[in-house]
């Protein structure tokens, strides 16, 4: 109980540093709905979110603005910035890169339909349609048809891998890009941040690009998970030998920076 309770005050504070209009959400963390539809996330600094009243996430929320897991896109010196978003769930990292760096044009790949809609929904709230291009496919090694498997509480988990300790479901079969193919249908010549949270993903994503494709990438901010037959340490081996400098953020996050010298 004392765990419990401390654990609901830790999420109190941090929803109260965020959001301004917090009390409303925190009736709706008890059941007692506040919204019949969407969940407005009003930030304290101005921007929205759009997302289900099934979840949403106010730890992604707090990673990305207060604790800049994924760094500060304001950072990139490229006079016109390409940023793709890899797993980019409702926008919270696809909105904030492209409100802190307004030269910067954010590709947010998400393959789940439902959270695909608050996707679209929170950058049309924030105006930023001229500057993320949002893409209804999941990457992957190959363009291919996947089933995904869905996490059914607000889609933060959902994946292309059964990760039975997550309690996923059987989704439908959804529409994979490798990145490879990517660069070609969109004519990017240049990344300057490939930012990934795909839930196990990333091994084969990464394992399927050559040297050429590594060599047009500037930083890699990726969040890794386990899956059957891989390991995080392989991640860093790989991006290592593609002549990245490649770093750990501290506990609790799982988080793998490699970066140009």
């Amino acid at each position: 109980m004392v765990t419990r309770i401390r654990l609901l005050l830790q999420w109190l504070a941090r929803t109260h540093q965020m959001l301004s209009n917090w009390p409303l959400l925190f009736l709706q963390k008890f059941r007692i709905p506040m919204y019949r539809n969407d969940t407005l996330l009003k930030m304290r600094t101005g921007p929205v979110y759009v997302a289900s009243n099934q979840g949403w996430g106010i730890d992604d929320l707090t990673a990305v603005w207060t604790d800049k897991v994924y760094g500060d896109p304001a950072d990139i010196t490229a006079p016109h910035p390409v940023i793709l978003d890899v797993g980019a769930h409702i926008g919270t990292y696809a909105v904030y890169a492209a409100l802190r760096n307004p030269k910067a044009h954010v590709y947010a790949f998400e393959f789940n339909s439902a959270v695909f809609g608050y996707l679209e929904k929170s950058v049309a709230i924030n105006s930023l349609q001229d500057r993320v291009t949002c893409i209804e496919k999941g990457v992957a090694g190959k363009t291919e048809q996947r089933m995904f498997f869905e996490d059914t509480h607000g889609g933060v988990s959902s994946s292309l891998f059964r990760r039975d300790d997550r309690g996923l479901v059987e989704g439908p079969t959804v529409p994979c890009i490798s990145l490879t193919d990517f660069f070609k249908e969109y004519s990017i010549a240049r990344c300057d941040v490939l930012k990934m949270n795909c839930e196990g993903a990333e091994y084969e994503i990464l394992g399927s690009l050559s040297d050429e494709e590594f060599a047009a990438i500037d930083s890699i901010l990726l969040q890794w998970h386990r899956v059957d037959g891989h390991e995080p340490e392989e991640l860093d081996t790989l991006l290592s030998s593609k002549g990245f400098d490649v770093s750990r953020a501290p506990a609790p996050y799982k988080f793998i920076y490699a970066t140009r010298s």
